[in-house]
């Protein structure tokens, strides 16, 4: 078996995707830039044998002082240690996918001690990825040398029925507030050149502050134009307007098929008006014609059934299962790190179903029970 791992600068990543269903979020250049945000270095994992082929995406990171969430100097790090996280999205593994391959899942049980002894070479004590729900990836082997954690479902609207077969998927109530909107006068156009990027952002901003997002979830005007430069028009802005103003917005990523909902917002003055509806018909339609196969909207915060996922439900009867994979490689390095994060917190860091990796879970968190509504974000 041919096993390398390299960076998000070496031509054999885009070589070795180009013989792969992929998404938006495995691209080299997609990687490095959240990569950036992480504080690491992006690189892919790649175990190669006949026709057999294994490529995960990584954010390598040092385990520093202060990864605990502390930040009195003396904190839980071990030097010369990294663990390994995912770009943003889900960028799992890829995989060969050949339903009549029977020795599939043998290749990825070596694939992935090989992977194994790979990070235990490099010092990266563990990994965590997020499965992507529309690839298909044979998860036994997975739970084999790790664990899976299921997190509930995503949505996704099917394109290759076009716009009538779109319409017929949404619901009722869906269908009216599009049609309503329409009547109303609601505009979405396409911003081909992104004028209204800073108007945009500040309104998606101040939807996270109405939705107390994470900090992981605000983004700067630089990183969004970093981003359009790297996926070029893969990366499309849609803007609605009511009365000459902007309500709404939102950007949508694409690729090799695939179209995801990225970033949205909407103005809280117009939030009865429902112009993020507007909004992903629109793309959905325009999705179709320009030839995509599946526009996949993504599910609720943290996998959670809520408002979110229902909104995104409305629009679509199709659903995915949503995955992660923790898979520590060096064991008593990670209990090593466990142990000095519950000494300094004196609480259970509940590692193995909430916050991967333990260790990296924010002191402050420690007196939430066991089996809260954390999600593991790597």
């Amino acid at each position: 078996m041919n096993v390398e791992m390299f960076s998000s600068d070496s031509p054999r990543w885009p070589r070795a995707l180009a013989g792969l269903a992929h998404d938006v979020y495995h691209l080299p250049g997609f990687a490095r830039l959240f990569a950036r945000e992480e504080g690491g270095e992006a690189v892919a994992f790649l175990a190669e044998e006949g026709n057999r082929r294994l490529l995960l995406p990584m954010i390598v990171r040092p385990i520093d002082e202060g990864d605990d969430g502390d930040d009195d100097g003396d904190g839980a790090g071990i030097p010369g240690r990294f663990d390994a996280t995912c770009p943003y999205g889900y960028p799992g593994p890829v995989v060969t996918t050949d339903e009549s391959d029977r020795g599939l899942e043998d290749f990825l049980d070596r694939a992935l001690e090989c992977l194994g002894a790979e990070m235990l070479a490099r010092g990266i004590v563990c990994a965590f990825a997020r499965l992507h729900p529309l690839l298909g990836l044979p998860l036994a082997p997975f739970r084999r040398t790790g664990k899976v954690v299921r997190h509930g479902e995503t949505v996704s609207i099917g394109l290759t029925r076009g716009p009538e077969g779109i319409w017929q998927g949404m619901n009722a109530t869906c269908r009216n507030q599009v049609n309503k909107a329409g009547r109303m006068g609601q505009v979405v156009r396409v911003d081909e050149a992104w004028k209204a990027l800073p108007e945009f952002l500040a309104i998606y901003r101040e939807t996270m502050d109405r939705r107390s997002a994470s900090a992981s979830y605000y983004f700067d005007e630089g990183h969004l134009l970093e981003m359009r430069e790297i996926l070029g028009d893969r990366a499309t802005l849609l803007v609605a307007e009511i009365g000459g103003e902007l309500a709404a917005g939102a950007i949508f990523l694409e690729t090799n098929g695939i179209v995801n909902y990225h970033l949205s917002g909407t103005r809280a003055e117009f939030v009865r008006n429902h112009p993020s509806r507007t909004i992903l018909h629109r793309a959905a339609v325009l999705s179709a014609e320009r030839g995509h196969r599946v526009f996949h909207l993504g599910g609720g915060r943290g996998g959670a059934r809520d408002s979110l996922f229902d909104f995104k439900a409305s629009f679509s009867p199709c659903r995915h299962a949503f995955h992660t994979w923790r898979f520590v490689a060096d064991e008593t390095a990670y209990r090593a790190l466990v142990d000095r994060w519950r000494e300094r917190s004196g609480g259970d860091p509940d590692g193995r179903e909430g916050f991967f990796p333990a260790y990296r879970r924010p002191i402050e968190h420690a007196v939430v029970a066991a089996g809260g509504a954390l999600l593991a974000t790597g």
